[in-house]
């Protein structure tokens, strides 16, 4: 592990995808039991960075490749069979314009102390293996220095992974799936209300702006329980004190705002 500002980092290498990830595994919300909503990232231990590299390369290239691999896998064996077989379902894949990309996925770990480190990794590989990531064991990690090097923005090298052994084929549509793009919403850029999105940008609109309202308008503030819903609704309601019939809020069966615009 690395010692940066006095505190350790670490790396968690995804192994393989156990299951095909959904479009907005990492991002978006989703319903985890009867009450609960949130999305994947907010089970995350505090101080985790998602890293991912993706290299593109030609369809045409790889198909030659599979070619090859079929035409050594000569006998009557099992294994031989197997292999040929699982050619000839990719090529059928690819016919059909799905294309395959070389990937790996990395997790970047901060801690406090390596006992809170080490919790940390723990509960990460729990929630990925929950979500149909496998992670690699930290004793089959085979230079963990050199892992957190890689993920790191634009450190892989791909001419130095001659034999593929930090990257894996994945369908391009799996990794659509991964891609932390759900909950980036940015708003309409009109400073009224500001929020943050999923990604950490600003999310602003403004309820009094002619330009994002129409003429026939209402809100509906839906959350899971004990998300806010009263000091949102409190919040938006602000701007009525005083505009006499111009709000009028309920929130649980209670009435927040009277319809002349004065707060309880």
């Amino acid at each position: 592990m690395w010692w940066i500002d006095n505190k350790p980092h670490c790396a968690v290498a995804v192994e393989k995808l156990r299951t095909p990830p959904e479009p907005g595994t990492l991002t978006g919300e989703k319903s985890r039991g009867e009450k609960k909503i949130n999305a994947l990232m907010d089970m995350f231990p505090e101080g985790t960075m998602v890293c991912m590299t993706v290299v593109v390369q030609p369809q045409d290239r790889l198909e030659e490749q599979f070619n090859r691999l079929s035409k050594n896998a000569v006998g009557e064996n099992t294994e031989s069979g197997r292999v040929r077989q699982d050619v000839k379902t990719v090529k059928e894949y690819l016919g059909n314009r799905h294309k395959l990309y070389r990937a790996g996925i990395t997790f970047l770990l901060r801690g406090d102390d390596m006992t809170s480190l080490k919790r940390k990794r723990l509960e990460l590989s729990t929630v990925l293996l929950g979500a149909g990531l496998q992670p690699v064991r930290p004793e089959f990690e085979e230079g963990p220095l050199n892992s957190w090097l890689r993920a790191l923005p634009m450190c892989f090298n791909p001419d130095s992974d001659k034999k593929h052994w930090y990257t894996r084929l994945t369908w391009v549509q799996h990794l659509a799936g991964l891609l932390p793009v759900t909950g980036r919403e940015t708003g309409t850029g009109h400073p009224g209300f500001s929020f943050f999105n999923r990604g950490g940008d600003t999310l602003t609109f403004d309820p009094l702006n002619k330009l994002d309202r129409t003429p026939e308008r209402a809100s509906a503030v839906v959350r899971p329980d004990r998300g806010g819903q009263v000091g949102h609704a409190v919040c938006r309601a602000l701007p009525a004190d005083g505009r006499p019939s111009s709000a009028a809020v309920y929130c649980g069966g209670r009435q927040l705002v009277r319809p002349a615009g004065r707060l309880l």
